[in-house]
This record gives structure tokens, sequence and C-alpha cells, in this order.
């Protein structure tokens, strides 16, 4: 890639290696964001992701097109790493609320359905 390339990495990356990636990027003369998403296949469809972007905020803004081609609800969470970040935190969350449904739903089927 040419100097002042852009590069977005929009995989479940670690976030530390964002910050690696961002680092050998800015380096060579290439900029690095690091741009996690959520809403799933039917939001990507519709333009309608939420994504939660990391790295210079320039560059950022430059892109600002690009990611409004692909999602509604566009934030920018500050240096490099910090968009896988906020993806990897969310996807904690999801994966507790999903566990806290289960347990509830045991909790019914054993405590208050007649056997």
């Amino acid at each position: 890639m040419k100097k002042g390339g852009i590069v977005i990495d929009a995989g479940n990356s670690n976030p530390a290696f964002s910050r690696r990636l961002a680092k050998i990027a800015l380096e060579k003369g290439i900029f690095f964001l690091d741009e996690g998403c959520s809403g799933g296949p039917s939001a990507a469809e519709q333009g309608t992701l939420a994504l939660m972007v990391g790295g210079d905020r320039k560059v950022f803004e430059r892109c600002r097109p690009t990611f409004e081609a692909l999602g509604s609800v566009i934030k920018y969470f500050g240096p490099s790493g910090n968009g896988h970040l906020v993806k990897v935190i969310n996807n904690v969350l999801v994966a507790t609320n999903s566990i806290a449904v289960s347990e509830a739903l045991a909790l019914l089927r054993r405590d208050l359905i007649p056997h």
C-alpha cells in the first residue's frame, strides 16, 4: 500500500493486536482504523450496523462517508484498538445477558411450571 493509504480492520480482532498493527502501519506512513460492528447480517444488508471505531480522529472523519454507508450508529472511541475493545465488551454483555435469560428460564421451568 502507498504511503497515506488507509486500512480499516472490520474483523473481530484482539485490541492489543490492532494497536500493534496500527503502530506498524504508521511506521510505513499508512493509517489504520479498527472498526468493530454489531447488528448481524440483516443490518449489514440494510446498512444499519452499529460501528465502533478506534484510531486517529482525523482519519476517522475522512472515512465517515464509508462508515455511513455501512451503519446507522457510528461512534468514535479514541486511539487504535479501542474500536475492537468496545466490540469485545459488547460481546461480553450479549453473552452475559444470554446466560442470564437461560438461567431465568431454567428457574421458571423448575419452580413454576408443574411437572
